[in-house]
């Protein structure tokens, strides 16, 4: 039978399975999601069966938990779903309203991303009213959304609608230039085909206060204000960090019209202050990076501010610098560096600049004048590509005391010719898969994936 001809009411196969469901339930439940939506199209029984666990199981959480590699998955969707301090009411369909199913959303945009060569693409260079290098300090993707800050005013774009603005404001609240973050209430409201700007906050950090911004009415409302001494600020989820001489945690909350920082831990003294450092969270973690004399990366437990790693580097670290699950990502310049948190393992390879998120991994060669668009999990299920392998000996590592692990490198989707690289570069991941880029000329070119 074709599958496309839609389910089949069989007596015979009803009969079969009749007042046994739970044993149909079960054997459905260990399916993969490609012969779940086959089994759909068999019978009716069947059909019902798959919408039941839908509906009452949440059919595909379950399936984007065992299908996608967790650290993918999480980055993602932007949250540990598995994390005791999550609060579920906070993705529920039924609360938010949302008529379909979000976590069969987010299989389909992480789908997009492990096919992304065999994708529809659109490709746009939005309108820009401004130009200049401080633009791209304050750009934030949300799904398909485009937020740049740009001396008090913001501009907003809607990949889906085009290349030109949907809103622009100027705040006169007072000149914001500062470093621009997001919250989301509901963070899977990324994955709705109805997805709009009330459902999204804006976080700036700037003079020593952190201003929230909310959506409504048509216009962006200053909703709340925290006076803290920082000079970095974190935000991951609904938990924002600030660092001075101590790390403070907050939780954002957001109910109807009122917003809120709520601390909830505190550090002792654990720095000197000092502007030179960066900081970054990634789920139960942080971590710190000082430039300062002998560059250093600190890896903190958000729970207990519990050191878990120490990374000294001999030369300055630049590009993105990131944590993706157990691992540290780096570039010095000549080589993109991963090291294993938890085992100190490292690995190499080749290239200057990268971007990753999720499963889509980008990396810019100088020499070659080459950007290779990358998939980072080799059987494009639940394999990292720098899982641990055979260790190498290298005399470097045995002086530094450190172990070694052979690279499987990624799978290469496509490569790029460019005459100039991207200053910097942004992948977004939802209803379509969004990837910004921008070049040293300060053009900016969008590109949009669907499945």
């Amino acid at each position: 039978m074709n599958v496309m001809e839609g389910p089949v009411c069989s007596l015979r196969t009803s009969f079969q399975f009749e007042g046994i469901p739970h044993i149909l339930e079960s054997i459905f439940w260990q399916l993969d999601a490609k012969s779940i939506l086959r089994a759909k199209q068999v019978c009716c029984l069947w059909k019902q069966t798959v919408e039941k666990l839908e509906r009452k199981k949440n059919l595909w959480r379950h399936l984007c938990l065992n299908d996608i590699y967790r650290a993918s998955l999480i980055d993602i969707i932007g949250f540990n779903p598995l994390s005791q301090h999550f609060d579920l009411k906070r993705v529920s369909d039924g609360s938010t309203g949302y008529t379909e199913d979000l976590w069969q959303n987010v299989y389909r945009s992480w789908k997009a991303g492990q096919l992304l060569d065999r994708c529809k693409k659109e490709s746009f260079e939005p309108v820009l009213p401004v130009k200049g290098p401080y633009v791209w300090n304050n750009i934030a993707l949300i799904g398909a959304y485009i937020y740049i800050l740009y001396f008090s005013v913001l501009y907003v774009w809607n990949v889906d609608v085009g290349n030109e603005m949907i809103f622009h404001k100027r705040f006169t609240h007072r000149r914001l230039n500062g470093q621009i973050y997001t919250y989301l209430q509901n963070p899977l409201c990324k994955f709705s085909e109805h997805q709009h700007m009330e459902q999204h906050s804006l976080l700036i950090a700037i003079d020593n206060t952190i201003q929230w911004w909310t959506f409504s009415n048509e216009q962006f409302k200053l909703m709340a204000t925290l006076e803290e001494s920082f000079y970095c600020v974190g935000v991951w989820d609904n938990l924002l960090v600030t660092c001075c001489n101590v790390i403070t945690v907050y939780v954002l909350e957001r109910k109807e019209s009122q917003c809120n920082f709520r601390k909830i831990n505190e550090s002792l003294q654990m720095f000197h202050r000092n502007r030179k450092f960066r900081i970054q969270v990634w789920d139960d973690k942080f971590l710190i990076y000082s430039d300062i004399s002998e560059p250093t990366i600190n890896i903190y437990s958000l729970e207990d501010f519990s050191r878990l790693a120490v990374v000294p580097f001999e030369t300055q670290v630049y590009q993105d610098l990131r944590m993706f699950g157990d691992f540290l990502i780096y570039s010095d310049l000549t080589t993109l560096c991963i090291q294993n948190i938890k085992t100190g393992k490292m690995a190499n390879m080749f290239g200057n600049y990268f971007k990753l998120h999720g499963d889509i991994l980008k990396v810019d060669y100088l020499l070659e004048m080459m950007t290779h668009t990358c998939r980072i999990n080799l059987n494009g299920f639940i394999e990292p590509v720098w899982c641990s392998g055979s260790n190498v000996t290298d005399v470097e590592a045995e002086e530094h005391s450190i172990e070694v692990f052979k690279l499987i490198e990624p799978k290469v989707i496509w490569s790029e010719a460019q005459k100039s690289f991207p200053v910097y570069r942004y992948i977004s991941y939802g209803e379509s898969i969004v990837i910004l880029e921008v070049k040293q000329n300060w053009q900016c070119t969008v590109k949009q994936y669907y499945r």
